[in-house]
């Protein structure tokens, strides 16, 4: 069955469905074993479509007890949050054992703390010549993990920037990173990282670091996108 991967979501589950069709098409020896929702979302709906194991729990400030169990239930390996908040300590304590990874749509430590593209916002108010994405650790604190990896996306000018496109590059960048370190947790040539390059359109992505080159083959990947 290979590395078990739990969703925590709240959105529209754009990184499930890519992890699911990666799974099918490129005969990933992983699984996702459940979706867990703090509300009705597009990424539960995706779950009831695709029959895989799922539950709507309350989870807020006020309100953690339920995520424990939750989690307990599906037993799994690595979790994938998309939460749109804080996972609580108590919680990641419990769970030391289990490695939490957060896809945050910035270069982190930059805008730390904001949710999904609201960071390109942002970046382009503040003139920002770099943007990206990062896959990170979750620990106690907002968006502070320990990085796992980064891509990288120069801007010369905002004004010559298609941002509809510089958003679904980001978005790609993130899957082949979380794809990245799913496969590479734990394996010894997870030392062997390394930049690479690729172009995209008008965008050159430079990711910092992928460890895992003999897996990752980037026009493969492009094509689950399509």
């Amino acid at each position: 069955m290979g590395k078990k991967v739990l969703f925590l979501v709240s959105g529209n589950g754009g990184t499930l469905k890519f992890l699911y069709k990666a799974i099918q098409e490129m005969n990933l020896s992983f699984s996702i074993v459940g979706v867990l929702a703090d509300r009705d979302c597009g990424a539960l709906n995706f779950a009831k479509e695709k029959k895989i194991p799922y539950q709507k729990i309350i989870y807020n400030s006020y309100k953690t007890d339920e995520l424990v169990p939750a989690i307990k239930r599906f037993q799994p390996d690595i979790i994938i949050t998309t939460f749109h908040k804080i996972v609580d300590s108590v919680t990641l304590q419990k769970f030391s054992n289990i490695n939490f990874i957060n896809v945050h749509y910035s270069l982190l430590p930059d805008f730390a703390g904001m949710i999904g593209f609201e960071t390109l916002t942002k970046a382009k108010e503040l003139h920002k010549k770099k943007v990206g994405v990062t896959v990170h650790f979750v620990d106690e604190k907002v968006d502070a993990g320990k990085i796992i990896s980064q891509a990288e996306i120069k801007i010369d000018s905002w004004q010559n920037v298609d941002e509809e496109k510089l958003r679904n590059i980001i978005f790609k960048s993130s899957c082949i990173l979380l794809l990245d370190a799913i496969f590479s947790l734990g394996i010894e040539h997870n030392q062997l990282k390394k930049n690479e390059n690729y172009f995209d359109d008008e965008f050159k992505i430079n990711f910092k670091p992928l460890s895992n080159k003999a897996f990752l083959d980037y026009k493969k990947i492009k094509s689950i996108f399509n």
